[in-house]
């Protein structure tokens, strides 16, 4: 069958990559092309992943043109081939992707070419099997995905990640015989599918699975006709099987016949519903009736080939007909707020025995009076996104969580009344974590990548006096609750930054704050200051170097041994007005009792009764909530 299609770009099914020999593996692309318009210019070149890796060494650009032809403008068939060396590929180095192309990426003007008998000759090594579907750009109706068209085999996977309803993903796939990528939880903002559009793709899986062999080898003719204005057809035929998937586009429910095919003999199948059809037959042709929808499938088939297992597909699929779609209160589509951070833990969970909170030492500690203050902080969403701020209507929470534009920076506006506090002049070290270790013999509960730079159970001389590291959250609030201190808030750590300049050393590592939130899927915790480490060539990388104060970057809390790492410390506070009361923890002389007390920002001071201190015999104590 040839394969004409017109194309203004075409990404080859290829992944390669640079490695430190610089190893190279032929890759030849050939065919028939013929020109239409604009630029007459027929480009290979090479899409890199990583900008700075591709700016090193031989293989140097960004989109980098490896060779181009020039198309007579004759509007006749030619052949062409392009050969050229690709790096060989290897899975821990840098990638490119081949592109074929005519689009203006590589031009001043854009041009359009047809091509037929596509032939990849690619690497060995190269992985050729799987590729996105990646917000593709708009075709006139559905579209035909052409990486498919080419190479039945290659599967190709529709993902629009932050869209709300995916019908028009499904509808490609479903007219392509193309896969679905599922993706609700997107980098830590929670994106669930619609109660329909999960219905849709259970309908649809079972028959894509069942069918699959036609969908990979099958003769495939897209854009089939069919009798009713508004819907879309693709037929799939192979060994005595014929298979239509429909996508009505009208609006309406359809009951009238929609297909007319040629009369085989065969039986035909209502798949989506799980029912038999009976055509109108006249003439060598059938006419097939099926109630249709928003999506609809179609089945012929020898009688020899209607087999148990699709049989069970028929039985399966009735059965599914019949369920009742989730409503609005569809538990999958519920989160927690995080517009608030969760209180503390009473006491981090470790192995070791038990040492009680001592008096907090004061020590060098920068003092920061009480007030109340408005923060401005950037945020890049890096598509992520973030927490919306207090006072946000629920409505609009999703301009905040949301994650693109991935290079777009949003602004958080948070007015905070802060009780007076000191905070420590720069991360805890290594020495003082020991310290808390002699004292308590404290090991977390999850030991992965604990203390990992010390490389042993004690600290080297040389690392004494820097950030200590590989500790995460809980490790970092078990050292605070012993040396009687706590973790600032994102909004503590700020104002002291802001006050003191200079004499609030930051920069060296990332910090853990007291802002971790959990949306009932990912929990998350907030980082100030950068670190000394900074990854250069891609905006998707963390920000590294020093940052401005007034910034901070999203942590997703996945498990310690990945939580703990090279680039994050922490240093502690303490509230002024009494250095024992830290989030709900009560100093007791030489034990601690710890009582939950909510954790609201800019919460008014409240007269909090305790039962009377061993250590002053005072009745009571005025304590601040932050």
């Amino acid at each position: 069958m040839q394969k004409a299609l017109s194309a203004s770009a075409l990404a080859v099914a290829l992944l390669v990559s640079t490695s430190v020999a610089e190893r190279t593996e032929p890759l030849v692309i050939e065919g028939e092309e013929r020109w239409r318009e604009g630029n007459d210019r027929l480009c290979l070149a090479f899409d890199w992943c990583d900008r700075t890796q591709a700016s090193e060494g031989r293989w140097r650009g960004w989109s980098t043109v490896v060779t181009t032809r020039t198309l007579p403008k004759d509007g006749a068939w030619h052949t062409f081939r392009f050969a050229t060396e690709v790096p060989a590929f290897d899975h821990a180095a840098i990638w490119a992707r081949p592109i074929l192309a005519m689009d203006g990426t590589f031009d001043a003007t854009q041009g359009a070419v047809a091509l037929r008998n596509l032939r990849v000759l690619v690497p060995k090594t190269a992985e050729r099997a799987v590729s996105w579907a990646q917000g593709l750009q708009p075709f006139p109706g559905i579209g035909v995905l052409r990486l498919k068209w080419i190479e039945p085999r290659h599967m190709q996977h529709q993902i629009r990640r932050w869209d709300h309803s995916h019908q028009a993903e499904l509808a490609a796939a479903w007219l392509n015989g193309s896969g679905m990528l599922v993706w609700e939880n997107i980098f830590g903002t929670w994106n669930p599918w619609n109660a329909g559009d999960r219905a849709t793709l259970r309908r649809m899986t079972p028959v894509l699975r069942h069918f699959a062999p036609l969908f990979t080898d099958g003769d495939w003719l897209p854009c089939h006709p069919t009798l009713l204005d508004g819907v879309r057809c693709s037929c799939w035929e192979s060994d005595g099987r014929r298979l239509w998937t429909l996508v009505n586009e009208s609006g309406t429910t359809l009951e009238a016949p929609v297909l007319e095919v040629a009369d085989r003999g065969e039986r035909f199948f209502d798949l989506w519903n799980g029912r038999p059809l009976e055509p109108e037959r006249a003439n060598g042709r059938c006419r097939l009736r099926v109630p249709l929808e928003r999506f609809g499938a179609v089945a012929a088939l020898r009688s020899d080939r209607v087999s148990t297992d699709f049989r069970k597909l028929l039985e399966g699929q009735q059965a599914e007909a019949a369920r009742v779609a989730g409503d609005e209160n569809d538990p999958h589509g519920t989160a927690w707020s995080v517009v608030e951070p969760r209180q503390p833990p009473t006491a981090p969970a470790a192995h070791g025995r038990r040492a009680s909170a001592r008096p907090a030492d004061l020590t060098g500690m920068l003092p920061v009076e009480a007030g109340t203050h408005t923060f401005a902080v950037r945020h890049m969403r890096r598509e992520c996104g973030c927490y919306p701020d207090p006072g946000t209507p629920t409505e609009k929470w999703h301009d905040s969580l949301r994650g693109y534009p991935h290079d777009e920076t949003m602004t958080h506006q948070v007015a905070v009344t802060l009780a007076p506090y000191r905070i420590g002049p720069q991360p805890v070290t290594n020495a003082q974590f020991e310290a808390f270790l002699q004292a308590t013999s404290y090991r977390p509960q999850c030991p992965d990548r604990f203390l990992k730079h010390w490389g042993g159970p004690t600290c080297p001389t040389d690392l004494r006096d820097g950030p200590v590291v590989y500790v995460d959250l809980n490790d970092a609030r078990a050292y605070a609750a012993w040396a009687g201190k706590r973790l600032p808030t994102e909004w503590e750590w700020q104002r002291a930054a802001e006050l003191h300049g200079d004499a609030f050393r930051r920069g060296e590592v990332w910090e853990w704050t007291e802002s971790e939130r959990d949306d009932g899927h990912t929990r998350f915790v907030m980082l100030r200051g950068g670190s000394w480490y900074q990854a250069r060539g891609s905006v998707w990388y963390f920000p590294g170097g020093e940052q401005p104060v007034g910034t901070h970057a999203k942590f997703l809390l996945l498990y310690p041994g990945l939580d703990r790492c090279s680039t994050i410390g922490f240093r502690c506070v303490v509230s002024a007005a009494w250095p024992g009361q830290q989030f709900g923890v009560e100093w007791r002389g030489e034990r601690s009792e710890r009582r939950q007390t909510p954790s609201r920002l800019g919460a008014p001071l409240k007269r909090v009764p305790h039962r009377v201190c061993r250590r002053c015999r005072c009745r009571s104590r005025e304590s601040a909530r932050l």
